[in-house]
């Protein structure tokens, strides 16, 4: 089996897409910029999902300001940002996820768990190991049910958000429309 067939582009269609729209006429040096710009753009988005997150466990505006500018500022982490199409997105895209995650475990609200579940497919789509960080929120969120005594309620919740993720993935990821339960396993 060739294994890049379990590694989604659906990050990379809407750049795809733009490209499309021009007729695939767009000049290099135009793509190469609108891509630069797209993976930085998705970078700027997962360090306010970084601030949010670090300002939900500090109740600190000034460390959760410090947690993000060392976040943005790591030389390495900031370069990458700029060209990285597969790593930092894959980071991003996993940043996101644990932001709705945190958000999802302290509310409960639908918006959050429906978003926990786009990006957690999303994510899962650009690297198949972040469905591991799906996984380990929907155990943290059954565990906090169970300390809640909502156990039944808490189980369909993680369930459904688990399903949800489930099919956004299945709907981003053609590779597994044939043989969806043997591409799946």
């Amino acid at each position: 089996r060739d294994s890049r067939s379990f590694y989604g582009v659906a990050v990379q269609l809407p750049m795809v897409f733009a490209e499309h729209m021009t007729g695939f006429l767009m000049p290099f040096k135009t793509i190469f910029q609108m891509r630069h710009f797209y993976t930085f753009f998705l970078f700027f988005l997962s360090s306010v999902c970084f601030y949010k997150c670090c300002r939900l466990f500090t109740e600190n505006r000034c460390l959760a300001l410090l947690g993000t500018a060392v976040y943005i500022l790591n030389p390495r982490t900031l370069a990458d940002s700029f060209y990285n199409i597969k790593d930092l997105m894959a980071l991003s895209l996993c940043m996101m996820i644990i932001c709705f995650g945190c958000r999802m475990l302290r509310d409960m609200k639908k918006r959050d768990m429906v978003c926990f579940a786009f990006f957690g497919a999303l994510g899962t789509n650009s690297r198949i190991v972040l469905a591991v960080v799906i996984a380990a929120f929907l155990f943290a969120a059954f565990v906090q049910g169970i300390a809640e005594k909502q156990v039944k309620r808490r189980f369909l919740i993680c369930l459904g958000v688990g399903c949800l993720s489930l099919l956004f993935y299945f709907i981003m990821t053609p590779g597994i429309w044939a043989n969806t339960f043997l591409n799946l396993k």
